[in-house]
């Protein structure tokens, strides 16, 4: 054979090799970008519905607006995030009645922080956790709220 005709086989079956691995990986990729896109919607609708429940704004349907989220963020969460919602709603429970702001603290930022490393850009360190804590309308200006509906 041909030295020449051998070198055009080679680099012929190369390209073709090359052109398919660089589809499969962009595909790959657009996939896992979509998931995540998917994953993000979830997490969004999960922190939006607790931060309805936070006090003062837990009406009847902030509660069936927490309880889909909560019931939903199953289908997408990875073992390490449901660990942390579900550990979050046992402190939150009604069945819960020595409840505790600190703990509550605690809990909520290793959700966010479960979240957060669910997400790209992951974060490579445990240490780079952040410390999360919800606020709610004061007072004052709950009752002016109330008036204005």
């Amino acid at each position: 054979m041909n030295a020449a005709l051998l070198a055009v086989r080679i680099s012929g079956a190369t390209s073709i090799v090359v052109a398919v691995l660089t589809y499969l990986l962009a595909k790959r990729k657009e996939r896992e970008a979509d998931w995540n896109k998917v994953k993000l919607e979830y997490y969004k609708e999960y922190i939006s519905a607790v931060a309805g429940m936070v006090e003062g704004r837990a009406t009847p349907d902030a509660h069936v607006r927490y309880t889909d989220a909560f019931n939903t963020i199953a289908l997408v969460a990875s073992p390490a995030v449901l660990a942390a919602v579900r550990a979050y709603q046992d402190e939150v429970s009604i069945k819960n009645t020595a409840r505790n702001d600190l703990r509550h603290d605690e809990l909520y930022s290793n959700l966010v922080n479960a979240l957060r490393n669910d997400l790209p850009p992951r974060r490579r360190h445990k240490s780079m956790a952040l410390a999360f804590h919800m606020i709610t309308v004061r007072p004052d200006m709950r009752a002016t709220l109330e008036k204005s509906k």
